[in-house]
């Protein structure tokens, strides 16, 4: 009998266990995704004030193409960051 309650407990445990990283992995991804959004939109930000204040228009094709190259390369650096500090390693 003692058996078969620990192994209903661990069953229990385990199923809980499995929701609580469940939920933690969720809100995780969400702030993640947050934080994406608001570097990129900083990028973007920053690259239309410097192209500004030399005197190119913010919506020119100069001005796209430095603020796309700028957001590829923020994406590139925070996906090497986030692949060498993974928890898994």
């Amino acid at each position: 009998m003692g058996d078969l309650s620990q192994r209903t407990l661990d069953v229990s445990a385990y199923e809980s266990n499995k929701e609580h990283v469940a939920e933690a992995n969720l809100a995780a991804t969400e702030q993640n995704a947050k934080t994406y959004g608001a570097g990129q939109h900083d990028v973007e930000k920053l690259v239309r004030s410097w192209a500004d204040s030399r005197g190119h228009a913010v919506d020119s094709d100069w001005t796209k193409y430095y603020v796309h190259a700028g957001q590829d390369d923020y994406a590139h650096g925070r996906d090497r960051t986030l692949s060498t500090l993974r928890a898994d390693r």
